[in-house]
C-alpha cells in the first residue's frame, strides 16, 4: 500500500510538473527572407488554453524604418483576432523606436545594425491561448517602397505556457508527500 501511495505522489508530482508548463508551439521563419512592407505572416497552431509569453525575433532588412522620419513603417501583433502590440522600431532605416500600443507590457529590444543595415528586434510578450485554434499574425504597414529598399522578416518563434499557480500548490504537495514517505520509511529501518 505504501509503495502504492508512493507511486500515486510520484505520477501526480511528474503529471502536474508538464501539465501546463513548457514549449507549445516553435517555429524558425528565417529561411523565408525579407516580406515586402506592407505585408504579414501568420502561425497557427492548436494549444490548450490558459496563460502563455511568446517570444520572436523581428528582423529587418536594408532600411526598415521607426517612427517620426517620413516613412515610418509600423508592426502589428495580432493574436486570435486581437491587437496586442503596435510600434514601430528603427531596423536599419532611422526614426525612433515607438511602443504605440502595449496592453499585454511586451519588452522589445530593438537595435539597427547601420544606416541601411537592416536590424532586429526581440520581444518578449505574454498572451492568452484559447483552447484549440490558435492564430498568430505579424503584420507590417507603412509605405510601399519594394524590397531594393526594405523589408522584414519573423525569425525565431517560441509559445511557452505559464504555469497556473495552483499547478505550484500540487506540486508541492506532491513532492512534500513523497518527503514524507520516504522520511517515514528511513524512520521504521533505524528503529
Amino acid at each position: 500500500m505504501k509503495k502504492l501511495i508512493c507511486l500515486m505522489a510520484l505520477s501526480a508530482t511528474a503529471l502536474l510538473s508538464n501539465a501546463h508548463a513548457g514549449t507549445v508551439y516553435s517555429a524558425d521563419h528565417s529561411g523565408l527572407g525579407p516580406i515586402a512592407s506592407p505585408g504579414q505572416l501568420s502561425d497557427t497552431f492548436n494549444a490548450s488554453a490558459g496563460a502563455a509569453v511568446l517570444n520572436f525575433e523581428l528582423q529587418g532588412y536594408l532600411s526598415l524604418d521607426g517612427a517620426n522620419n517620413g516613412y515610418t513603417d509600423t508592426f502589428s501583433l495580432i493574436v486570435n483576432g486581437t491587437t496586442v502590440l503596435t510600434g514601430s522600431w528603427d531596423l536599419g532605416g532611422g526614426g525612433v523606436n515607438v511602443l504605440y500600443f502595449n496592453p499585454n507590457n511586451a519588452i522589445v529590444n530593438a537595435q539597427a545594425t547601420s544606416y541601411f543595415g537592416g536590424g532586429k528586434a526581440t520581444v518578449a510578450i505574454p498572451i492568452a491561448l484559447l483552447g484549440g485554434s490558435n492564430t498568430i499574425t505579424y503584420s507590417y504597414t507603412g509605405g510601399a517602397q519594394g524590397l531594393g529598399d526594405e523589408g522584414w522578416g519573423i525569425n525565431t518563434v517560441n509559445v511557452s505556457a505559464v504555469p497556473e499557480p495552483g499547478t505550484y500548490a500540487m506540486l508541492l504537495a506532491g513532492l512534500g508527500l513523497v518527503g514524507f514517505m520516504t522520511r517515514r520509511k528511513a524512520v521504521k529501518k533505524t528503529a
